[in-house]
């Protein structure tokens, strides 16, 4: 998969996505639930995404630093790339249960360092790694390894820009306190865009 082949796929996807979802926009709120179903059957553009995101966190991990760079660019220019990539670090928390689940923390990670703040604000990355250092601290996962693995994939600190390094690095501390805050304020579940409360 090259970065113009990939580019192309989340072009069209958005495309499609955008189509799709119309209907239901501009339906009427009583009548939104049932338009969506109905558009379901016609199309669901969370199976369709898959196979691009995985090609896409495949592409990231095992290109140079230029490559990596390149990938980041696409999902900064695809507002719906974004979305996919950001919401795959939720269902990677959602799915850390045991200390064996270290993999899924390690993607969750490359997915930050992929993500890279294109969501378009800071408060939401930080949300993403409180729900992610919570979920591994409560499987239990080891992480200094996995950060350890996953800093060579992580973007540059310059001046000026805001970079996700500094949380990946300091993550096993962030985790920490992360528990202790959703421990104190006894959180029921977590908000995941797109997705609503998981209990």
């Amino acid at each position: 998969m090259t970065i113009k082949e990939l580019t192309k796929l989340w072009q069209q996807l958005r495309r499609r996505y955008k189509v799709w979802y119309a209907p239901v926009r501009e339906a009427a709120e009583d009548e939104r639930r049932s338009v969506y179903r109905e558009q379901l059957k016609k199309y669901n553009p969370r199976t369709a995404m898959y196979p691009v995101r995985e090609a896409t966190l495949d592409l990231f991990t095992t290109t140079d630093a230029d490559g990596r760079a390149n990938v980041r660019g696409i999902v900064y220019e695809n507002r719906y790339a974004a979305h996919v990539i950001f919401g795959y670090i939720f269902e990677c928390a959602e799915c850390l249960q045991t200390p064996e689940d270290g993999w899924i923390l390690r993607s969750g990670l490359i997915a930050l360092a992929l993500e890279n703040h294109a969501n378009g604000d800071f408060r939401n990355t930080g949300y993403a790694v409180t729900m992610l250092g919570d979920s591994a601290i409560r499987a239990g996962v080891e992480i200094e390894p996995i950060v350890r693995e996953v800093l060579p994939f992580c973007p540059p600190v310059r001046s000026g820009y805001m970079s996700v390094t500094p949380s990946i690095q300091n993550f096993a501390k962030q985790a920490q306190r992360a528990h202790k805050s959703v421990e104190a304020d006894k959180w029921e579940g977590f908000w995941s865009p797109g997705r609503g409360k998981v209990l």
